[in-house]
Parts: C-alpha cells; sequence; structure tokens
C-alpha cells in the first residue's frame, strides 16, 4: 500500500513536507532542505492551527515544516479543515517545439485558474487556457497536482491545482486576460522556457521539470 504523500509550498521557498512517502522516481524534485530551516511538527498539534499561529515565522523566514509518517495524513486533513479551500486548473500547451507561457504580476508561469462551482476538473483546465491567453488546447495527459498556501487579507488559503500537458488547437486571438495581472504571454522554445523560469514559483519549475520528464526532453 502506497504511503501517504503530499508537498505544499507556501512562504516563497518554504514548504510542508509530509515525510514517509515512496522514493520519488525524479530525484531531481526532491530538492534538499537544509536543516537549519527546518521545523519538526508536533504530532500534538493540529496543523492547520500550527500554520496560522505561527505564519510570519514560516512565511516571512523561510522555514519548512516537517511532518513525520505516522502523522501525515492527519496533519493534511487538519490542515485543510482549518485553511480556506480552492481549487485550480492549468496546464503546459505545446505547438510544435514551443510551449505557452504568461507573466502575471511580474512572474513567468504557465496558465491556470479557479474552477467554476461543480465544473470538471479537466474542463477549467482548458477554459481557464483559452481566457487567458486566446489559445485552445486539447488535455494529453495529467502531469501531477499541487498545493499552495498563501494569505491574503485575514484568510490564509490552500489552493489544490491540478497540471495538464495540452497540445495546442487553435490560436484564436493570442493576447493576455490583463484584468486578471496577465501583462505577456507568447510560446517560447525550451530554451527560452527555462530561463524564464529562474526566479519563478517552485511549483512551476517542478510541473516543468515533470513535464520534460514525461516526454524525456
Amino acid at each position: 500500500m502506497e504511503r501517504f504523500s503530499k508537498k505544499i509550498i507556501y512562504g516563497g521557498s518554504s514548504r510542508i513536507i509530509f515525510d514517509g512517502e515512496p522514493r520519488n522516481p525524479v530525484p531531481f524534485l526532491d530538492d534538499p532542505i537544509p536543516s537549519s530551516k527546518e521545523l519538526k511538527f508536533d504530532s500534538d498539534n493540529d496543523l492547520g492551527d500550527y500554520l496560522i499561529e505561527n505564519w510570519n515565522q514560516f512565511a516571512y523566514k523561510s522555514r519548512s515544516i516537517m511532518v513525520g509518517e505516522r502523522d501525515a495524513s492527519k496533519a493534511f486533513s487538519q490542515l485543510r479543515n482549518k485553511l480556506r479551500a480552492e481549487k485550480a486548473a492549468g496546464g503546459v500547451l505545446r505547438k510544435d517545439d514551443t510551449f505557452l507561457m504568461i507573466k502575471r504580476n511580474g512572474f513567468w508561469e504557465f496558465p491556470k485558474g479557479k474552477l467554476e462551482k461543480s465544473e470538471e476538473w479537466e474542463l477549467a483546465a482548458m477554459r481557464e487556457v483559452e481566457e487567458e491567453t486566446g489559445v485552445r488546447g486539447s488535455i494529453s495527459f495529467d502531469i501531477h497536482t499541487t498545493y499552495h498556501v498563501y494569505k491574503r487579507k485575514e484568510n490564509i488559503n490552500l489552493k489544490e491545482t491540478r497540471w495538464y500537458g495540452m497540445e495546442v488547437e487553435e490560436v484564436i486571438d493570442l493576447k493576455p486576460q490583463e484584468n486578471e495581472g496577465i501583462t505577456h504571454v507568447g510560446f517560447f522554445n525550451q530554451s527560452e522556457v527555462e530561463k524564464l523560469l529562474i526566479g519563478s514559483y517552485d511549483n512551476m519549475v517542478k510541473t516543468w521539470e515533470l513535464y520534460k520528464f514525461h516526454h524525456n526532453l
């Protein structure tokens, strides 16, 4: 039976790691964390309360929370119960030897957006890509699911994002959705994508690495 496995990004390079997962077949995705930045989670605590009460220490000092195998599933449930849940979907879109990227709020990333009420994940991914970029795509495979914790006003949110590998069906009207903070949209080759991802969000980098792994790029 496969052990519980989750990794949640928050506060930039900080993360919550639920340890005890099977060895990842993609070694470069398991970036080592300096022991000085690790904080062991006390199983007597509620992880949701623990994160909320100590948010400034974790988010602004880049400290990572390590949860042991024995408490992993319970702690993740506690987190989901205490934080405001959001669902989003997006994709890495390929057109020949180029890939679709957007620049949102100063960072380059792959298009994604929130699910509408009762919307299916795959339909949301295709809809959001088209709305944000003017490109229509079709899903070819499931890349992975990422988790991202962030604070907006007084609420701490847990965003679950499902990522898909997609192929471009039609470029309808290539332009950024400016009301979503997107200023640029375009197709870039592999080396350009990797340069644009320097300094971007950890989840974006990991999504790209897994996409490349799937295609042996």
